[in-house]
């Protein structure tokens, strides 16, 4: 379960931007959009997730002031505000494994290094009009030009994603929208949390390997009974 969210969250960082720098009268999304998520390629996830808590089960997106945030399942979450231009931050929760909340600062490039073509594809999802964009073989949106989110162009979080359809390691990861207010969330619910630790990346990957060492058995343990 906590494969799909990191995965999921990871994709998204790597998407080139697919924003058209404002060209229509596209509003800021303020309010609460959440998904429904499926995924094929993880033997027994649609059951595991039922018997989840509800927190952990969500995925949404939340957006006020400039601020916005991506949660997917309660593990991984994306952090941006527009008056920090330099950098977005994604936290990872392993506090299910006793280690707390690491958050990993992302530089954002400063200009915008791909525009995606939409398709003539539309459909209706939530009363919404849903533009089809296919970012690559693997990897289509779905997505209201009516709103533009505060998320950096380059993680292809401009336009309001409505659907996702991304491809992935044998695993397949559909999320499609299922409730949208237009209520702007409280404050804290879009800010990041006072006491999530700072790390690189690569000092997030020096703890998880000095954790997996600490579960495996000594390899010089002799178990056998003298004789």
């Amino acid at each position: 379960m906590r494969v799909v969210g990191i995965l999921l969250v990871s994709l998204l960082l790597s998407i080139p931007g697919m924003g058209q720098k404002k060209k229509n009268a596209a509003k800021e999304f303020e309010g609460t959009i959440k998904y429904s998520i499926s995924a094929e390629g993880v033997e027994g996830f649609q059951d595991a997730l039922a018997m989840m808590p509800a927190n952990m089960r969500e995925v949404y997106i939340k957006s006020r002031d400039g601020k916005s945030i991506f949660s997917v399942m309660g593990t991984s979450k994306m952090y941006y505000d527009k008056n920090n231009k330099g950098e977005m931050l994604v936290e990872i929760d392993l506090s299910m494994l006793g280690m707390g909340s690491f958050c990993i600062p992302t530089p954002i490039a400063d200009t915008l290094t791909n525009t995606m073509e939409f398709s003539k594809d539309t459909k209706k999802i939530l009363g919404l009009k849903a533009s089809r964009v296919i970012v690559t073989d693997s990897i289509e949106f779905w997505v209201s030009k009516d709103y533009y989110l505060n998320f950096p162009v380059q993680s292809a979080m401009y336009y309001l994603p409505l659907e996702f359809d991304i491809d992935a390691s044998g695993i397949n990861i559909h999320l499609v929208a299922e409730e949208i207010s237009f209520d702007k969330p409280a404050k804290e619910e879009v800010e990041v949390p006072a006491d999530c630790q700072r790390v690189s990346m690569e000092e997030l990957q020096e703890i998880m390997e000095e954790m997996q060492e600490g579960f495996m058995p000594e390899e010089d343990l002799d178990l056998e009974e003298d004789e």
